[in-house]
């Protein structure tokens, strides 16, 4: 979905609900360049707000920083007789998929080893706690 067609939806009131997992970055193609060996490149996003972009169409939109935030809007979105968007905030994180192949893993450790030269040691690690949450 474009954004245009979000307006289309207000216009013919729609009853359509949008998630926007949002953690500003073009995220696929992050990733991509990430798993060929390459340091991302311009896939970092500014700032936006979806949920005002829907209430300046005339639908409703929300903003979920939380779990709960989640659940409330979710819950509203559901009830809404106008399109919604819900502009979920979620940390950047890598989708691991279903098998990881032999090649994406030598890729991806080329593009680590490429961040550790380039900022001289200092990367940006996860916590113990949050690694654990993602595999569990």
């Amino acid at each position: 979905m474009v954004m245009q067609d979000f307006m289309t939806a207000v216009k013919y009131k729609l009853p359509i609900n949008v998630i926007i997992f949002n953690n500003e970055k073009i995220g696929m193609i992050k990733y991509e360049q990430e798993e060929i060996g390459n340091i991302p490149y311009e896939t970092d996003l500014q700032p936006f707000n979806y949920a005002n972009f829907a209430n300046n169409c005339g639908g409703e939109g929300y903003n979920a920083t939380s779990t709960q935030e989640l659940r409330d809007a979710l819950r509203s979105a559901e009830s809404s007789d106008v399109p919604t968007i819900i502009d979920a905030q979620i940390e950047d994180s890598a989708p691991l998929p279903g098998k990881i192949e032999w090649t994406q893993a030598v890729g991806y450790s080329k593009h680590l080893w490429k961040k550790l030269i380039e900022n001289e040691g200092d990367m940006d690690m996860p916590s113990l706690r949050t690694v654990l949450k993602r595999l569990f």
